[in-house]
């Protein structure tokens, strides 16, 4: 195998890798090159890693033969920056955290060590935070569909928080938005719960229980609708 050519671009560095020598008897390009994308951050370290300085200019140059050695490298920095892409596109789109981070990348068939360097990165960066993400979800929850405390808890586990940091973040949520976000339910989705009918005021209960609010909250949010 050789370096058959380096592309360099802004955020990224490709590599086209070939088979077989480079000097071929017609001269003509190889065909059945294989490229490599890495980001600038990892060409650094496989070039220092190979006893080059990209400080002083002094880098892999095409044409170079690359051995078994070589070639694991390589491979390995596209991965990490395959990996960290992917992953930074995740955040893009919703919070998420390290935990079902590692899950969406391992589903994509990305390596272990190679999420762990992602994750790494974008704490490094500061795009990764399970505290903040955390409760950004949680207070979400709140205000788009007002929910209670046992279910925001449940919800934080299905995106992979910690039993411990759902425990804490709950924990931190407004009660007067808390209790705001039940007044509405009340109104919209159990208006049955101030009514004299026992059967109707078990089923509206049912429905606030079902929402993560617990017993003694939902008569506080009863005694407040009557009074209203």
């Amino acid at each position: 195998m050789y370096l058959k050519s380096i592309l360099p671009s802004p955020s990224s560095v490709t590599l086209a890798v070939a088979p077989d020598e480079p000097n071929t008897a017609d001269g003509a390009a190889h065909p059945h090159a294989q490229l490599f994308v890495l980001s600038l951050r990892e060409w650094n370290q496989l070039n220092r890693a190979l006893g080059y300085d990209p400080a002083a200019g002094l880098t892999l140059p095409e044409g170079s033969p690359l051995d078994e050695e070589m070639f694991t490298l390589l491979e390995e920095a596209a991965e990490r920056t395959a990996a960290l892409r992917f992953a930074a596109r995740l955040l893009s789109a919703a919070d998420a955290s390290e935990e079902s981070l590692r899950r969406k990348m391992a589903q994509k068939g990305y390596s272990d060590a190679a999420a762990d360097a992602a994750i790494r990165r974008l704490v490094e960066k500061g795009a990764l935070d399970d505290q903040s993400a955390a409760l950004r979800y949680a207070e979400s929850l709140l205000s788009a569909k007002h929910y209670g405390r046992r279910r925001i808890f449940s919800m934080l586990l299905g995106r992979g928080f910690s039993r411990e940091l759902a425990h804490d973040t709950v924990d931190a949520l407004d009660p007067d938005a808390l209790a705001s976000a039940l007044d509405i339910l009340v109104r919209r989705r159990a208006p049955g719960l101030c009514s004299d009918d026992p059967a109707e005021r078990k089923k509206a209960a049912a429905v606030l229980i079902r929402l993560g609010y617990t017993g003694d909250e939902i008569r506080e949010a009863a005694k407040r609708a009557r009074e209203s």
